[in-house]
C-alpha cells in the first residue's frame, strides 16, 4: 500500500500538470469612462417617468494605471531575459529582475466629452425601471455603452433617495503585451474590441426644500469594470478587472415641476492600482419630468 502511495505521489509530481504565469506588461485601452446621471427624488407620488441628459467633461483624456501584475525589473525598471537559442522562448534573469515595476503598464484613453441618455420609470410604487445609453470620441472613434438596472426610492418632507442597483454594457477596445510561461517564456500580443458586463450600486440622497433658491445632492457608488478578459494558451483565464468607488455632489433647481436642472463634480476611486487613483468629471444634466397620467 505504502509503495502504491508512493508512486501515485510521483506521477502527481511530475504529470506536467501546470499553469502558465503571465505579466502585463503594456495595455492600451479605449471606451467610454463611467458615467451616472443623478437621480433626485422629489414629489414623486405624481411622477411617471424621468428623461436625463447629462453631458460629462474629463479632466484629462489619458489615465495611466500600475495594475500590480507587471513583472520583476532591473533596478533600471527594465525586464531582462536569457534568450534559449534556437527557440522564440527565453528565461528571466532573476539575479537583475529583482525588483517590483514602478511605472504605468496600463493606459486608459478616454474621451474629454461624453454623452449620457436614461429613461427612468416609476410606475411601480417605490421601484423605477432604468435604461440608458451613453458614449463619447476617443481618436475620432464612437465608444459607446448600454445602462439597465432597478431603482428603489422614497422621500420624506426634507429629504429623497433614491437605490439603484444595474449593469454597464461597454464597448472596449484592448491591446496587450504580455510574457505568458512556465520555466521557459515567451512574448505575446492580443488585440480585441468586444463588448463587456460590469455591474454596480449606488445610493443618491437629495434636499427638496422648496424655501431654498437651490436643493443639493450626494450620490456614492460602486462599480466593476472590465478592461479585458480571454484565455490563455493553457486555457486559463487572464483578465483585468478593474472596481472603483465614486463620489458626486452638486445643487440642482426644478422649474414647475417638469424641468430640472442638475450640475455637479464627481470623483471616481479606483482601487486595483499602485498606489489607488482617482479621476475627476465635472457634469451637467437637464430631466424632463412627465407626470403620472392625469395630474
Amino acid at each position: 500500500m505504502t509503495r502504491i502511495f508512493i508512486m501515485l505521489s510521483f506521477l502527481l509530481l511530475f504529470s506536467g500538470c501546470y499553469f502558465n504565469e503571465r505579466f502585463l506588461q503594456k495595455a492600451d485601452i479605449r471606451s467610454a469612462c463611467p458615467q451616472h446621471p443623478v437621480t433626485v427624488i422629489e414629489n414623486y407620488d405624481q411622477v411617471g417617468s424621468v428623461i436625463q441628459l447629462q453631458v460629462t467633461g474629463q479632466t484629462g483624456e489619458r489615465l495611466g494605471l500600475n495594475t500590480g501584475n507587471h513583472s520583476l525589473v532591473n533596478a533600471d525598471g527594465q525586464y531582462v531575459i536569457i534568450p534559449i537559442p534556437g527557440l522564440d522562448r527565453f528565461y528571466p534573469d532573476d539575479a537583475q529582475n529583482l525588483y517590483e515595476f514602478k511605472g504605468e503598464n496600463l493606459i486608459w484613453h478616454q474621451p474629454d466629452l461624453q454623452l449620457q441618455v436614461n429613461y427612468t420609470s416609476f410606475m411601480w410604487k417605490n421601484i423605477s425601471l432604468m435604461l440608458g445609453a451613453r458614449g463619447g470620441l476617443v481618436e475620432n472613434q464612437l465608444y459607446w455603452g448600454g445602462t439597465t438596472g432597478l431603482g428603489f426610492y422614497g422621500e420624506t418632507r426634507e429629504a429623497g433617495y433614491f437605490f439603484e442597483t444595474y449593469v454597464h454594457l461597454q464597448k472596449i477596445r484592448y491591446h496587450l503585451e504580455y510574457i505568458e510561461g512556465y520555466d521557459q517564456y515567451w512574448f505575446a500580443e492580443a488585440d480585441a474590441e468586444k463588448m463587456t458586463v460590469s455591474p454596480g450600486l449606488a445610493l443618491s440622497m437629495n434636499s427638496k426644500n422648496t424655501a431654498w433658491p437651490v436643493n443639493g445632492f450626494f450620490r456614492a457608488g460602486w462599480e466593476s469594470m472590465t478592461f479585458f478578459n480571454f484565455a490563455g494558451q493553457d486555457g486559463q483565464e487572464f483578465s483585468q478587472i478593474q472596481s472603483y468607488l465614486s463620489l458626486s455632489a452638486g445643487v440642482f433647481k426644478t422649474y414647475s415641476g417638469k424641468q430640472r436642472w442638475l450640475a455637479g463634480i464627481e470623483t471616481q476611486m479606483l482601487q486595483e492600482t499602485r498606489p489607488p487613483l482617482s479621476q475627476v468629471q465635472l457634469f451637467l444634466q437637464f430631466d424632463l419630468i412627465q407626470p403620472l397620467p392625469g395630474r
